[in-house]
């Protein structure tokens, strides 16, 4: 019923045989070359490659966090963090990491709170089995999940399943709590997803964000590769903080291997066809007019912070001297 923050940073390093967050707030943050990883049976075993192993002594522990709709777990891994868990129990409906749901014994629990995992920068996330997202049973309609993974250079691995809002012993059984992965685009690269299994992503959502980057037509991220993609689209798509520019539009592709974002249309203004809106889009024009209006390449050119001192559309007169001027400021420049 209450809290607690953790933080491991520098080169510290913990081992822990399991993982288990109920009624309760838990912020757990990793960063620098911090490590924690998660072993459900390792009788004192030494990690391979700072990645948990199990060895197996007949006891098991299933690590889960957010089990009850008051729990609140919240993990973020930046800088060169890593994190990994490996739980196996044969016996049990769920094997790995679950969130907003399951218990100790691995089995499926009435309730579930909100978990968020956020990871950064050069960080590793891997788990040796499922990472089963938002696993409470019906009843438990306020059970959420996220999977935050932002920019290019993080390590993401799920060795078997992503199991997104589904029952792991039967994942023909749909469960109403809500999963998402969050793709926080940064550049254009972007983390993958690794899945060594299926990915069941049908009762999951897909939200897209960006940080500090204006997508341009072409760019395609491979959000995730399985061996399975089970799924023919997410059950929600939210672009709602990935805005883009006029005439270019979001596209998700679920494929048999693989989850792609891609950026498709065409920048209105952007007659050269490069992705941004500059004075060479008009250069272009000048020189074939009939590729498009001047008046969206000067909206678009304005509300960039181009020409924010041009209100109208220039005369042709007014034309000629700004194509002259730039001329001869590229000759200066090229003379210098």
């Amino acid at each position: 019923g209450g809290s607690a923050d953790i933080l491991i940073k520098d080169s510290g390093t913990i081992y822990a045989r399991t993982l288990q967050m109920r009624d309760s707030t838990a912020n757990i943050t990793i960063q620098d070359s911090g490590q924690l990883h998660v072993f459900d049976n390792f009788a004192f075993a030494a990690p391979d490659l700072g990645v948990a192993t199990v060895t197996d002594d007949g006891s098991f522990k299933a690590t889960h966090v957010g089990q009850s709709d008051t729990g609140i777990f919240n993990l973020v891994l930046t800088d060169s963090a890593k994190f990994s868990v490996d739980s196996a129990d044969p016996n049990a409906d769920f094997q790995g990491l679950a969130l907003s749901g399951g218990n100790n014994n691995g089995f499926i629990t009435d309730s579930g709170g909100t978990s968020n995992i956020d990871i950064q920068d050069q960080a590793e996330f891997i788990i040796q089995q499922d990472l089963n997202m938002t696993i409470a049973f019906a009843t438990a309609t306020e059970a959420e999940s996220t999977l935050r993974i932002t920019g290019p250079d993080a390590t993401v691995q799920i060795n078997d399943d992503l199991i997104m809002s589904k029952d792991p012993f039967n994942t023909n059984t749909d469960l109403d709590g809500k999963s998402t992965i969050a793709a926080v685009i940064t550049g254009s690269d972007h983390t993958t997803i690794e899945v060594g299994g299926t990915a069941y992503i049908g009762n999951g959502s897909l939200a897209v964000e960006l940080d500090g980057y204006s997508p341009t037509p072409g760019d395609s991220y491979t959000l995730l590769t399985a061996n399975v993609v089970d799924g023919e689209s997410f059950l929600e798509q939210d672009f709602t903080l990935a805005p883009l520019g006029e005439g270019l539009d979001w596209e998700v592709t679920i494929g048999a291997t693989s989850i792609t974002l891609s950026v498709t249309g065409t920048l209105v203004g952007d007659f050269n066809g490069d992705g941004t809106i500059d004075g060479q889009d008009f250069l272009f024009w000048q020189q074939d007019p009939g590729v498009g209006d001047l008046a969206d390449w000067q909206a678009a050119y304005n509300g960039g912070g181009g020409l924010s001192g041009v209100s109208t559309v220039p005369e042709p007169s007014t034309l000629s001297l700004m194509v002259l001027g730039m001329c001869l400021a590229a000759r200066v420049s090229r003379v210098r």
